[in-house]
């Protein structure tokens, strides 16, 4: 039970070790670039990674395709709707 505690928890406390020096050493932290970094290749990574560990049926992984498939397709039709058939004004809904 520790040995996977410690599995989880070592990457982390390595990471935030890692900045907290980073930052104390007095080096510039370019947010903008680990943030496309993280999103462009961290998180693609992840969900394969993640995938190609599952033990999952091919119907199945097709089942959640298509089901997530639909939700996006029933998501940009209520969206479309909603900017041509409630005149949103400028056409677009922006939360403040």
């Amino acid at each position: 039970m520790l040995a996977e505690l410690f599995a989880v928890m070592a990457p982390v406390l390595a990471g935030a070790g890692l900045g907290y020096l980073w930052v104390r050493l007095g080096h510039p932290y370019p947010v903008d670039f680990i943030t496309r970094l993280v999103f462009n290749i961290g998180t693609p990574s992840l969900v394969l990674a993640s995938l190609a560990g599952a033990d999952i049926d091919a119907t199945t992984f097709g089942q959640t395709m298509l089901a997530a498939a639909l939700v996006i397709l029933t998501m940009g039709a209520a969206t479309f709707w909603w900017q041509n058939c409630c005149a949103v004004a400028g056409g677009f809904y922006l939360p403040p």
